[in-house]
């Protein structure tokens, strides 16, 4: 989870990586895959009427109303890094001038190992680009944690 930044200063993205241990672990699927927030419909309608006026006046009126609808929300556009033997991850952006916020985010990978492999292992890093005013200029930096990466270890069931 991203920390909260001091007023003035918002995180126009971030990137989560993994990095496996086992060379021959495969990622065949990534959740979430990819996420947008934004959708647009455009419809048209046209009418045409025409109508008879004694014998010889015709009067004729058209009318076209045009409907346009667009969402938006606050969610970051959410894209799967698969860098193969480099590892895995997910980078989300900031979308429509709206900042990434401080809050909670599951992610879910389905990974493939041989049946002799008792334990996943790893490093889990971070990184983010933060932007804030400086000089009446808006200026944006790369952040990255205090520890480079956290190692973790994951027990697996017994092989059948």
């Amino acid at each position: 989870m991203l920390d909260r930044l001091p007023s003035g200063h918002s995180y126009e993205s971030s990137t989560l990586s993994i990095r496996l241990d086992q060379e021959e672990a495969v990622v065949l699927a990534q959740r979430p895959s990819l996420v947008t927030t934004e959708s647009a419909t455009v419809g048209t309608t046209t009418t045409e009427m025409s109508a008879a006026l004694e014998s010889f006046a015709k009067i004729g009126a058209q009318r076209t109303r045009v409907v346009q609808t667009t969402r938006r929300t606050i969610l970051p556009l959410i894209t799967p890094e698969n860098r193969g033997a480099d590892g895995f991850g997910w980078h989300y952006q900031a979308q429509d001038g709206t900042p990434l916020l401080p809050q909670p985010e599951t992610v879910q990978a389905l990974i493939e190992l041989p049946r002799e492999v008792t334990e996943l292992s790893g490093a889990i890093s971070g990184e983010t680009l933060v932007s804030f005013h400086r000089y009446g200029v808006l200026t944006k930096s790369r952040a990255i944690p205090l520890a480079a990466a956290v190692r973790f270890q994951l027990p697996l069931g017994p092989a059948r």
